[in-house]
C-alpha cells in the first residue's frame, strides 16, 4: 500500500514481478461505506443518526475518508457534550462551519506549498478547469492540457514538453490527481481542484484591478 508516487517508484527497480501483481486503486469510498463510517460507530455507542443528516455528511465530506474522520469526530464531540442519543439534520448543520473552516485550512495548507512554483499553478488550474463535468482524464490528455497551458511562458516545443510530463508527474505525487488500475487520471479531491480554481480567479481579479 502506498501513495500515488509507488508504482512510479516500484517500476524503477527492474522487477518483473511489479507488472504482474494485483493492483487495487483506493479512492473515494461508496456511498454506503461513506454512511457506514458515520452509524455504525455512533450505532456502537448507542447513539443514532437521522437518514437525512446521515446524508448532507455523505454529500459534504465527498466520500474522501479523512473527511469523514473529521467529520465524526466534530459529531461525537457535538453529541458527548449535550448527551444526545440520536444524531439530528439541526445537530450536523451546528457543526457544519466548523468543518468548512477545517476543510479551508486543509486546503489552504496544501495551496502554500504549490503558490512558490507558477508554472505548478498553472498546471493545476488548468487540469482543474479540464475536470470539470468529467469523472477521469487519459494521461495523454492531462500531460496536452499542461503543454497548452505553458504555451505563453515556454515557446520551445521540447522544453515545454519537457515541462508538461515533470508537472504532471509532481501534481500526481502530491495527490493532486490520481491514476487508478485503469490508467486515468481522477481528481484526488475535487474540492481542492475547485479551490486552486477559485485562487486562480481571484488573482486574476487583482492582477486586471491593478493594470486599471
Amino acid at each position: 500500500a502506498g501513495t500515488p508516487g509507488l508504482m512510479p517508484y516500484l517500476n524503477t527497480v527492474g522487477a518483473t514481478y511489479v507488472s504482474r501483481s494485483e493492483k487495487i486503486g483506493v479512492g473515494a469510498l461508496s456511498a454506503q461505506a461513506a454512511a457506514d463510517a458515520i452509524r455504525v460507530p455512533l450505532r456502537e455507542e448507542g447513539v443514532a443518526i437521522t437518514e437525512d443528516a446521515l446524508a448532507m455528511i455523505v454529500e459534504d465530506s465527498q466520500r474522501y475518508p479523512f473527511f469523514l474522520q473529521e467529520w465524526g469526530m466534530a459529531l461525537w464531540g457535538a453529541v458527548a457534550a449535550g448527551q444526545a442519543t440520536e444524531v439530528t439534520r439541526q445537530a450536523v448543520e451546528s457543526v457544519s462551519h466548523a468543518m468548512q473552516e477545517k476543510r479551508e485550512g486543509f486546503y489552504a495548507e496544501r495551496y502554500r506549498g504549490m503558490r512558490e512554483n507558477e508554472a505548478l499553478l498553472t498546471a493545476a488550474n488548468a487540469i482543474a478547469k479540464a475536470f470539470r463535468g468529467k469523472d477521469s482524464l487519459s494521461i495523454d490528455a492531462v500531460i496536452f492540457i499542461i503543454r497548452k497551458a505553458l504555451a505563453a511562458t515556454i515557446a520551445d516545443a521540447d522544453a515545454r514538453r519537457a515541462k508538461a510530463s515533470a508537472l504532471e508527474q509532481e501534481l500526481n505525487r502530491i495527490d493532486y490527481f490520481w491514476y487508478p488500475p485503469d490508467g486515468k487520471a481522477r481528481p484526488g479531491i475535487p474540492s481542492f481542484m475547485d479551490y486552486i480554481g477559485e485562487r486562480h480567479a481571484e488573482m486574476a481579479a487583482l492582477e486586471r484591478g491593478m493594470g486599471d
